[in-house]
């Protein structure tokens, strides 16, 4: 294990969530803790909380936990060494949802998943080999990519409005660019990509369902900012 405080200075700033429903769940949180710290340093650690399975609540619960840290890896090698953590802890490949050892998220990189941007203001980048969905969290903007411009979309007047959002889906090796209108807050989500013939789209409120999450004080309601299209 390499000491915590020669990683202090890392300077990319991570949150992770970390999650277990199969087996001895507290043990594999704390086994993926003692992964992650060979190149991550610990800022803040949360408590460890439980919340139901999701969509199938039948499955066994799952116990969380959420780690603030610093890392010099890109996002593209934390987020490789993080899948050989979820395969070293015995996650094996089965359908969708199925009850896991160890599951890690990266929820934010240099709070690249949010951005405040003024307007005039603009931000464009290229999918390469990733896929993207940008989401208008509040404000107006235009939104375009090197195959389409979808021109302007006026989103929520802040986040607690009760509308869903809007979202742009971006495929792999297509350039995307925000053009704020006013200022706008934008969430930037990204995967990798290996396969498909997508094409980019905007997805509207109309388009934006809401599902329920969780059960007793920890229900809410969450928009699923990208639903299936027949185009994938």
């Amino acid at each position: 294990m390499i000491k915590q405080d020669i990683l202090e200075d890392r300077h990319n700033t991570i949150i992770l969530a970390l999650g277990s429903n199969l087996g001895n769940r507290a043990d594999n949180i704390e086994k993926t803790k003692f992964h992650l710290s060979h190149f991550c340093y610990f800022l803040k650690v949360s408590k460890l909380y439980e919340t139901p399975s999701w969509p199938n609540q039948s499955n066994p619960k799952f116990l969380n936990l959420i780690i603030e840290c610093k890392t010099d890896l890109t996002i593209i090698d934390l987020f490789e060494k993080i899948k050989k953590i979820e395969t070293l802890l015995g996650r094996k490949k089965s359908i969708k949802n199925a009850p896991r050892t160890c599951d890690i998220d990266i929820i934010d990189f240099n709070n690249t998943c949010k951005n405040i941007i003024h307007k005039g203001q603009k931000i464009k980048d290229k999918s390469n080999q990733r896929e993207f969905c940008i989401v208008l969290l509040s404000g107006t903007a235009n939104f375009a990519t090197s195959k389409n411009d979808f021109g302007i979309m006026k989103g929520r007047s802040n986040v607690f409005e009760k509308i869903p959002p809007i979202a742009m889906y971006v495929p792999k090796d297509e350039a995307w660019e925000i053009l704020a209108k006013e200022n706008c807050e934008i969430a930037v989500c990204t995967a990798p990509s290996v396969k498909g013939n997508y094409i980019s789209r905007m997805i509207t409120h109309e388009n934006m369902s809401q599902e329920v999450r969780g059960e007793g004080s920890n229900k809410r309601f969450i928009c699923n900012i990208l639903p299936f299209s027949p185009t994938f």
